[in-house]
């Protein structure tokens, strides 16, 4: 049957596609000059157009080469913009005398190894303790302890160390790789020598201080701890709280997207938000209605931290409730497009970021396939349509999504259209039961029967992904290249051409050739990027040598007090966690891995275990680091510090 098809050709494709040219033109190395020479260009062009508008006919035949000028204009906007947002160096204007830096926290994780955050410094101050201010940047802050939150002032020693690729780094392009997210230094610290002086400094930080506020009201509530770590991750977004193993299900099973914040929460968010307000419309304020319910959602989007996927849903929300109001036709190509532009102007970064990747382009393939490839009649057979389209929706979004899932996480899950007719339909009930489950509680009114739904719920659901789950039977292990991800999204965009612009053989053709293309430049690749790797980590308190290929991993941790030796995938590692030497640990090794208890020297451990190379764990002191370092370049022995150069992979 037929159906309309969705206009390709929309007012904001130009300007999108200029401002995501001119951040490419900014990362090749085009300065704030030539995006300023773009856009004078594109007004001299836009005023030569302007004076052949008076006469009709002319001004008909040039219409359309006003996209040439919006097009140039955005290009420069897009230089510019990224050329301004360019990470500041910090040895630019860092003063002679500086040893202290002041700033405030942006990011905090936790690892088996201590706490990272990322703090973005705006003074140095010397011994004295005279401040000075500089240009805002960030910096990737180590320590064993942070005793601070997100968005609290710190003060702490400044030893910048500039971010730089290494062979021994477990992330190749890792310099470009944090540059991307403004990051070029890092710097590391004793927790005891790090100082707060405020807390929760700016608005975001209010923010954040209130996001907890709610997540220990949930954590108060009388669900399961499971249930409660689950809800606090799909309403607010905060998916620190779920443990490592149930993410990982979720990936496996293809429905992880349910962790994210993304349109179907917006949309259940603004539903409520609607139906608390319903009263607005029986005394005939129902314009009211929707907008009080705007300031509200995007209230809930900050709360929830702005992500790329959040801020898409609000803004497509936003334009669906404007024209609402103003009575104009909404289109959701064009919707997506504003989000996407306007994520990209307010952070330029986000177009290396996966979160947005999959989020548009999911949307997308919703937009252009999900629709006009249902074969039912919506109005003849309402039920079976709704089934197909619940089909359609997660075959399209998961055929366009797979290759930038196997490219950036390593897994190809086969039984996403199980796991997603089951969780999905069952998602947007279960918000709705968990807000009325806590609204009660709020005043006062425990709910038991509700909180025994959510915690039954959510068993349900282990239990049912699980079972589909299989022990990872049902997951594909693979990483596909770059290449394979840009000739697939090309396939997927020439369909859509094809499906609503243009019904030739010559494009339908072409969007074939581009699908095969993708998958037959696999096999090249296959042997270099999914070969397994071995890599020597830090840990807590012991080594770990971790062994992984794409998302599968595994571990080995070594014993403590003693000389452990092990071979692993061709290499011999020894692990020396003891004052004596171990003669009976035949000579010859890769790696020589050294932690704290090693007090042996150098010369003597090089005599017994004759190793290839020296890897000094982070529980040595830096005193005793810097020694080994001395030793092992007299003896010409490679060396390898943890805490200095991060993991090392094998090679």
């Amino acid at each position: 049957m037929g159906r309309s098809k969705v206009n390709l050709d929309v007012p904001l494709l130009g300007p999108l596609l200029g401002f995501i040219a001119g951040i490419f033109l900014a990362r090749a190395g085009c300065g704030a000059l030539v995006g300023i020479a773009a856009i004078i260009a594109a007004m001299i062009f836009y005023e030569f157009l302007l004076r052949g508008s008076s006469n009709p006919v002319l001004g008909y035949s040039r219409r359309h080469l006003h996209k040439i000028w919006l097009l140039t204009a955005f290009i420069g906007a897009g230089i510019i913009v990224t050329d301004f947002s360019r990470p500041h160096d910090l040895q630019d204007s860092l003063p002679d005398d500086a040893e202290i830096a002041i700033g405030h926290v942006r990011e905090i994780s936790s690892t088996t190894n201590g706490d990272r955050a990322i703090v973005e410094i705006n003074a140095v101050a010397d011994s004295i303790g005279r401040a000075v201010p500089i240009p805002p940047c960030q910096i990737k802050l180590y320590t064993k302890a942070l005793y601070a939150g997100i968005d609290d002032n710190i003060i702490f020693p400044l030893n910048p160390v500039p971010v730089e690729n290494s062979s021994a780094s477990s992330l190749a392009g890792y310099a470009e790789y944090m540059k991307r997210h403004g990051i070029l230094y890092t710097c590391r610290v004793d927790d005891s020598e790090i100082q707060v002086s405020s807390h929760n400094a700016t608005w975001r930080g209010r923010l954040i201080l209130m996001r907890q506020d709610i997540e220990a009201f949930i954590e108060n509530c009388h669900l399961q701890r499971p249930t409660q770590e689950f809800l606090i991750t799909i309403l607010l977004g905060d998916r620190a709280y779920l443990r490592p193993d149930v993410k990982q299900l979720f990936a496996d099973a293809g429905v992880s997207h349910m962790l994210a914040l993304s349109g179907m929460h917006v949309s259940v968010i603004a539903g409520i938000l609607l139906w608390m307000l319903l009263p607005l419309s029986f005394v005939g304020r129902y314009r009211l209605r929707y907008v009080l319910a705007l300031p509200l959602l995007w209230f809930y989007a900050l709360i929830t931290g702005m992500n790329p996927s959040t801020m898409r849903a609000a803004v497509m929300t936003t334009c669906m409730i404007i024209a609402l109001l103003t009575e104009r036709r909404n289109s959701a190509w064009n919707s997506l497009l504003l989000s996407a532009l306007i994520i990209l102007i307010a952070d330029t970064q986000a177009i290396s970021d996966v979160g947005f990747q999959l989020s548009f382009i999911c949307v997308a393939s919703l937009i252009f396939f999900a629709g006009p490839l249902n074969p039912i009649d919506h109005r003849n057979h309402p039920m079976l349509f709704r089934l197909f389209s619940a089909v359609l929706v997660t075959i399209t979004a998961t055929v366009a999504s797979w290759a930038i899932i196997s490219h950036y996480f390593g897994i190809i899950p086969t039984t996403f259209i199980p796991a997603n007719l089951i969780a999905l339909p069952l998602l947007p009930a279960y918000i709705v039961v968990a807000l009325v489950y806590f609204i009660l509680n709020l005043a006062g009114f425990r709910a038991s029967l509700l909180g025994s739904v959510l915690d039954t719920g959510y068993d349900w659901l282990l239990s049912a992904l699980n079972f589909i789950h299989g022990d990872r039977a049902s997951v594909i292990d693979f990483t596909v290249p770059a290449l394979t991800v840009l000739l697939w999204l090309a396939a997927i965009l020439l369909a859509a051409v094809w499906l609503h612009a243009f019904r030739r053989k010559g494009v339908l053709a072409s969007a074939l050739v581009s699908a095969i293309g993708a998958l037959a430049v696999i096999p090249v690749y296959a042997d270099e990027m999914n070969s397994p790797k071995a890599s020597i980590h830090g840990g807590a308190d012991m080594p770990v040598v971790q062994i992984r290929t794409n998302s599968a991993a595994r571990e080995f941790i070594p014993e403590a007090n003693a000389v452990t030796e092990t071979v692993l995938l061709g290499r011999r590692y020894i692990f020396t966690d003891t004052k004596a030497i171990a003669h009976e640990v035949a000579p010859g090794c890769d790696y020589l891995v050294i932690t704290r208890s090693c007090l042996s020297s150098i010369p003597e451990l090089a005599a017994a275990y004759r190793p290839k190379r020296l890897v000094i764990h982070t529980t040595v002191p830096r005193r005793r680091e810097s020694l080994i370092m001395k030793q092992a370049d007299s003896l010409h022995i490679p060396v390898h510090s943890l805490r200095l150069n991060g993991a090392l992979t094998a090679e």
